[in-house]
């Protein structure tokens, strides 16, 4: 069972809002799970909904994960850029990122040598974050 903490007064967080961002980063700081997958590792992701939401810098540091806005054009390891949608699609539909980066609905910038180094990691990873995403049954 995920422990997921929810907004204030259990409300259900608004999807792709700094208030959902800082949740999850909270469940998955608390997941016996998240931090071995990316200990010893430090990258910038950032994660941006193209049509409405803005950018969400994820950094992670020795598998502790912290999230803030994104600044416009700031340097980032990683970066995945899709419409809304294509968001909601993945998380609350099960659609799987890196099959959406394949196909070409979201778009994908940074070193593919260092995301295919990474990519049994991120797989691993990926499963977990969206988990904990659909445990808090965000409002779309």
């Amino acid at each position: 069972m995920l422990e997921v903490t929810s907004g204030p007064k259990g409300a259900r967080p608004k999807f792709w809002s700094e208030s959902f961002f800082e949740q999850v980063a909270d469940s998955l700081n608390k997941s016996p799970v998240f931090a071995p997958i990316f200990k010893g590792m430090k990258t910038r992701i950032v994660a941006e909904s193209t049509d409405q939401g803005g950018s969400f810098m994820i950094n992670i540091v020795d598998g502790a994960i912290t999230v803030r806005r994104a600044e416009q054009g700031e340097a980032t390891d990683f970066r995945f850029s899709a419409p809304y949608a294509e968001w909601v699609s993945v998380v609350r539909d099960g659609s799987e990122l890196r099959g959406e980066v394949v196909k070409g609905r979201v778009k994908f910038k940074g070193s593919m040598p260092m995301m295919l180094l990474m990519l049994g990691k991120v797989s691993k990873a990926e499963k977990e974050l969206v988990a904990h995403m659909r445990a808090m049954e965000p409002e779309y």
